[in-house]
């Protein structure tokens, strides 16, 4: 059976996360810095980007509150280690 690798004390999956994480975060946050977006209302005349309605909006954003919770509920396993 292999050996787990360590990187400064910890497990080298949990680094590999970290910086995935990290890409992921860049790749998503740092454009909005560079170009501001109008929200709902809020956009100027002649605003030419993308909208879409507020209906869409909310069930876009709530979505993934729904795929986090499916997932814990069908791939985390028995929950008896939380028990006392």
């Amino acid at each position: 059976m292999d050996q787990q690798k360590f990187i400064f004390g910890y497990p080298e999956s949990f680094i590999f996360n970290l910086i995935c994480g990290g890409v992921a975060f860049g790749t998503a946050f740092v454009p909005l810095l560079r170009f501001p977006l109008p929200y709902g209302k809020h956009h100027p005349e002649g605003y030419k980007g993308y909208e879409i309605s507020a209906k869409w909006g909310w069930f876009i954003m709530e979505t993934p509150a729904l795929y986090i919770t499916a997932y814990f509920f069908l791939f985390m396993g028995d929950a008896a280690h939380l028990r006392r």
